[in-house]
């Protein structure tokens, strides 16, 4: 199997894993950071609110995160605040890290292309699972990290 058949097979079982998720409204932590978080509803606020924590100030939990507060809110005002095309961001960026890091992984390691595409699918869920049913867009950070990494160290 090629690296590229490899990435695409990888990919399709992420998004298929993933899809669930689509039918979610508001989950765990999207309320807080998203959905009652105003810097979040618009490109403008997003900006604006650039040097804040991600978390709202009565969590106390800082982290700076911009950009993906600048991303849901891209979202946001793209679809009104819709939680379907939200968990569609993600769903995606899921199925593209997937395939990325297949991708990339032979290169990266010792290890043929189809162990590449089990090592990395296998970080996406389980169907039926909790996390590929109930996954909330918050977590948005950890695809678009997983896309950054192999790809800085390839070669």
């Amino acid at each position: 199997m090629t690296v590229r058949r490899a990435a695409l097979i990888a990919g399709l079982i992420a998004l298929l894993v993933y899809l669930p998720a689509l039918g979610n409204r508001f989950a765990l932590d999207d309320s807080a950071i998203v959905e009652r978080n105003p810097a979040a509803h618009s490109v403008s606020a997003a900006l604006a609110a650039f040097d804040q924590a991600y978390w709202p100030p009565e969590h106390a939990a800082g982290l700076w995160r911009p950009l993906v507060i600048l991303s849901f809110a891209a979202d946001w005002q793209l679809s009104g605040g819709g939680t379907t095309w939200l968990h569609a961001t993600n769903v995606l960026l899921h199925a593209a890290a997937t395939a990325l890091i297949t991708a990339v992984a032979p290169f990266t390691s010792n290890g043929p292309p189809r162990h590449s595409s089990a090592a990395a699918s296998s970080g996406t869920g389980k169907p039926g699972s909790r996390e590929a049913k109930y996954t909330p867009f918050v977590p948005r950070c950890q695809p678009a990290c997983a896309m950054r990494q192999p790809s800085a160290s390839t070669p």
